[in-house]
């Protein structure tokens, strides 16, 4: 009964925020700043969704960690197995916390949306829609994954470093790696950031993705502790079993992901914001858009982060989780993008339209999903 309480009532408060952002969209206030007293009252909300999470999955596994580690004499004592996945700081501040869980939570994620608000707020774009878009490509991932907080800081860091052109900001993106080891992903694709999007560019990816396909398939098939590591529990060929059907390690498991109906709630959504990302892009470069220099850098480096997930989805050597863990990483970067295609009106209204209600429907779908299985199941 708490846990069916728990879900409905996470489903209603992000579908009461989605319901307000919306209302907005068709005023003049759309793409103003948000007033200061609004804008704190947004941040607690956000706030407030992250200390609930999804109130199953990973929210209820993360309990059984903690309880875990606290039952241990020291940061260094038995620190093997099953938690061994967990980054030093988290276990610290378990141990700091005695093992209760919500001030460990309220850490972990809820102060990251004060970074984020801090951020927006001294880039301009703490507007409503913005704050749209990052509910419906942001939150799902945001509320699960402890490399949320990195992925903030680093894209946030980056943008205010191209933005102002204050490169001091750059030192930050290491610390975020401090978040979650997959941070390392954003860390590589760093250097595009320096380059142009134009044709010349997007040749060059285009020839990546096919070399990293290939690298990717040739490493993993002759190193086996890599292919252990990518390729545990894969849950893509758990819902194509689920459907009768033969299993599969490639893009089809990717597509399927965790469940059959998450993968009917996640993967619309998935590739129209892949699609979305590639059509701006040569749309771009085949007009030269001139984009500023930190809306350019963000669109290049959210299709290079695509490239590199669309790349272990077709080498057929990493299951669902992965692919999708380094997608998430490229929801804030689109953010920023489509927020200013938007503003300035270079996105057709019909695609615009179409894209924004696939995804939409694609985010309040999934938190649909979770109520039915907590009364249902």
């Amino acid at each position: 009964m708490g846990e069916m309480f728990g879900v409905t009532l996470v489903f209603i408060l992000h579908l009461l925020l989605w319901i307000y952002l919306c209302s907005k969209l068709k005023s003049k206030e759309q793409f103003l700043a948000i007033p200061p007293r609004s804008y704190a009252l947004l941040c607690l909300f956000f706030m407030l969704l992250g200390m609930l999470g999804m109130q199953q999955g990973d929210y209820v596994h993360y309990i059984d960690i903690l309880q875990q580690i606290e039952s241990l004499k020291s940061l260094y004592t038995n620190y093997t197995g099953y938690i061994s996945h967990m980054e030093p700081q988290y276990v610290w501040l378990t141990h700091l916390f005695h093992g209760a869980y919500f001030p460990w939570r309220f850490c972990v994620f809820c102060l990251q949306y004060l970074i984020l608000f801090f951020f927006l707020r001294k880039l301009r774009v703490n507007t409503y829609f913005m704050f749209l878009l990052i509910l419906i490509l942001c939150m799902h991932d945001f509320v699960y994954q402890r490399a949320s907080w990195g992925i903030i800081l680093f894209t946030c860091a980056l943008v205010y470093a191209l933005q102002s052109r204050n490169y001091a900001y750059l030192l930050l993106c290491p610390l975020a790696i401090l978040a979650h080891k997959s941070i390392i992903v954003l860390l590589l694709c760093l250097p595009v950031v320096f380059l142009k999007c134009n044709k010349k560019n997007l040749y060059l990816l285009f020839g990546l993705f096919l070399v990293l396909i290939a690298v990717i398939s040739f490493v993993f098939t002759n190193t086996a502790t890599l292919s252990d590591y990518f390729q545990q529990g894969d849950y893509g060929q758990e819902a194509l079993e689920q459907m009768g059907k033969a299993k599969s390690n490639n893009f089809i498991g990717w597509l399927m992901g965790s469940s059959v109906g998450n993968a009917i709630g996640s993967t619309p959504s998935r590739l129209v914001i892949i699609f979305t990302v590639i059509k701006l892009a040569i749309e771009t470069a085949s007009n030269k858009i001139k984009l500023p220099r930190s809306i350019d850098a963000m669109l290049l480096y959210s299709l290079t982060i695509i490239v590199l997930a669309m790349a272990f989805a077709f080498s057929g050597k990493a299951h669902s989780v992965y692919v999708n863990r380094i997608l998430s990483m490229a929801s804030l970067p689109i953010a920023f993008v489509i927020h200013y295609f938007y503003e300035n009106k270079l996105i057709g209204k019909k695609y615009g339209v179409m894209a924004f209600s696939v995804v939409s429907f694609c985010y309040l779908f999934l938190f649909l999903l979770e109520v039915f299985y907590a009364v249902v199941l």
